[in-house]
């Protein structure tokens, strides 16, 4: 066992366990620019009777069901490959007794600026699984990517880079710790309760009641998926799986998801469920290959009141029902993975026009445009092409643990 690539200090980051990474200076020159409400008109048809355009309209973008192919554990500031020890299985949790506010005085939160490198994926993986990805990510990237079509005003930011040699085409993505910056919720608002609610609702749903909620552990699994043309590579926090965590499954369909709301109490609560929680809890478990999401229904004051499992499969079914089958109020699953895959094409086209060099890249809300910028991989900080291009000098191409 040893330890992973964690992120290191920079100038623009504070080594604060709630502090938020300052903002990125980046060239004002954009490399692209793609806006969101153009893609979609040209994309999307909403028309009752589409025979007249269905000949204009893109095939589907198949995605396979994803493959484990590696995985590690997070314990405090150290990363096991190989390992599932800070996988937990799930059990349902006592409805009467369960009071998600519990022990909120003994949380113990991770530090912003510990959150892993992409290089922590490198390293899990054979020099030959690398060289297959297109590419290569967190899942929170293609999170952010799709989510832009059911939630456009979400800002959001991540940098990538490709290295450009005769065995390695691949496209990588960070992510950048604390974009967009925000302070941290007051530990006596609301919100950092709902905040708390969500981390004990994992624990007391994997046998860990009796503990403090510790961020700073964690479960990854490493997977492959291929989403139409592009071979993708991902990793992925897994809540918990069905299955006895000694049992060295590689199967993504044992894993669970576990979430958190407030009860249901009527249309309003129901409209909010199916357009905006739904197409997000959907894209998470769906990239993963997770079949089933557990949710737990309490009131504002932690109580647990409800839990019920929620097939991935059906939630598209149920949220279109709930709308009458009108799909101009209803999120579209193939509309969002046309979406990133168009997106993951477009980033990796410019990567391949400027190999080696970092692409800063926004998405602006405000204007529903991405917008891609040349970093300056010499301005002192560590950036992902200025880390990957010193990485494969070094002759480092995965599985640097072994």
């Amino acid at each position: 066992m040893s330890s992973g690539t964690k992120r290191p200090a920079s100038p623009t980051a504070s080594l604060e366990p709630t502090s938020k990474q300052a903002k990125v200076e980046v060239a004002q020159t954009p490399v692209f620019e793609l806006n969101v409400l153009h893609w979609l008109r040209n994309n999307t048809d909403h028309s009752r009777n589409n025979n007249r355009n269905r000949s204009t309209q893109s095939p589907p973008v198949v995605v396979q069901e994803p493959q484990e192919i590696a995985c590690y554990s997070v314990a405090l500031d150290k990363i096991h490959y190989g390992s599932r020890e800070q996988l937990h299985r799930y059990q349902k949790p006592a409805l009467k007794t369960t009071n998600l506010g519990d022990k909120i005085d003994e949380w113990i939160q991770s530090c912003d600026n510990d959150k892993p490198l992409v290089e922590t994926i490198l390293d899990a993986l054979t020099s030959d699984q690398i060289a297959n990805a297109d590419v290569i990510t967190f899942r929170n990237n293609l999170n952010k990517i799709g989510g832009t079509i059911f939630n456009p005003k979400n800002d959001w930011e991540l940098e990538c880079t490709l290295l450009d040699d005769d065995n390695n085409k691949t496209l990588y993505l960070d992510v950048l710790p604390g974009n967009p910056p925000q302070e941290p919720p007051p530990k006596d608002s609301l919100q950092y309760k709902l905040q708390y609610y969500g981390y004990r609702f994992e624990s007391v749903c994997t046998g860990q009641q009796d503990a403090p909620v510790d961020n700073r552990y964690e479960f990854c699994s490493v997977l492959r998926l291929n989403m139409g043309d592009t071979r993708i590579v991902l990793a992925a926090e897994m809540d918990a799986t069905t299955v006895r965590t000694s049992t060295s499954t590689t199967s993504v369909r044992d894993y669970v998801e576990l979430k958190t709301m407030r009860p249901i109490r009527g249309d309003r609560d129901l409209q909010s469920l199916y357009r905006y929680r739904y197409p997000k809890y959907w894209l998470q478990s769906y990239l993963a290959g997770i079949p089933t999401i557990v949710v737990g229904e309490r009131t504002d004051e932690g109580q647990l009141v409800d839990v019920r499992s929620v097939p991935v499969s059906r939630m598209h079914g149920e949220a279109l029902s709930f709308f009458r089958g009108d799909d101009r109020k209803c999120w579209n699953p193939q509309t969002v993975i046309r979406w990133i895959h168009h997106v993951l094409g477009m980033l990796k086209s410019v990567c391949l026009k400027h190999p080696h060099r970092t692409i800063h890249v926004q998405y602006k809300g405000e204007s529903r445009q991405i917008v891609g910028y040349l970093r300056d991989d010499d301005d002192g900080t560590d950036v992902i092409g200025k880390r990957l291009l010193a990485r494969q000098k070094n002759g480092t191409t995965g599985t640097s643990h072994k």
